[in-house]
């Protein structure tokens, strides 16, 4: 990312130079080095996930101000679903428990905490509009399995199929997919009269 300002001379490489960007939730580090005399800063950002970051940079001892402007100058990509594997995809254990494995883009890297990251799946839409029996979602429980691009989840207990998904990575939400996962179908085995006697077929 290129900045431009006054920041001071080109000899101010790192550690001269450095910068910070953040949010209400999140802070990144900033690897910057001057490019133009006083005007013109270039800086790398950190892998990682978020919107909205506030720039904050350090040239000299001296911190940059920071203006309302600044808030949306930096934003990583929102996350996107791909596809979803597993034995919890179909037929699923209404116990949950089963993996299933999410793939995507922008899902963060492998240091992005669990709370950052949120995978629902259910009934699409009634799942998601609180006046609805339905409602809520189902939420996985997940880790990161390669950075960015694939999670490793635990399904919840529950039942229905033709599920839909979608996920959150620190407040930006995917589109959702409608994957069509399910939880298999309730079997029975035996039915009882009322004093808990096999009935005769």
């Amino acid at each position: 990312r290129t900045f431009t300002g006054c920041f001071g001379l080109t000899m101010l490489s790192l550690p001269g130079v450095t910068g910070t960007y953040s949010n209400e939730i999140l802070q990144y580090g900033l690897s910057c080095s001057v490019k133009v005399d006083n005007s013109v800063l270039e800086c790398h950002v950190s892998p990682g996930v978020g919107r909205n970051f506030r720039v904050t940079i350090n040239s000299g001892g001296q911190s940059s101000l920071t203006h309302r402007s600044n808030l949306s100058n930096i934003s990583y990509f929102t996350p996107l679903l791909k596809s979803v594997t597993g034995a919890g995809t179909r037929e699923a254990s209404t116990a949950g428990g089963q993996i299933v494995n999410v793939e995507g883009d922008y899902l963060g890297p492998i240091v992005s905490t669990a709370s950052l990251v949120i995978v629902e799946y259910g009934k699409y839409p009634d799942s998601w509009n609180f006046s609805s029996p339905l409602f809520p979602p189902y939420r996985a429980i997940c880790t990161m399995l390669a950075a960015h691009i694939k999670l490793s989840c635990a399904t919840s207990p529950g039942t229905g199929k033709n599920h839909s998904w979608r996920v959150t990575v620190a407040g930006q939400t995917s589109s959702f997919m409608h994957f069509g996962t399910s939880y298999g179908a309730p079997i029975i085995f035996t039915l009882e009269n009322k004093d808990y006697e096999p009935m005769n077929s």
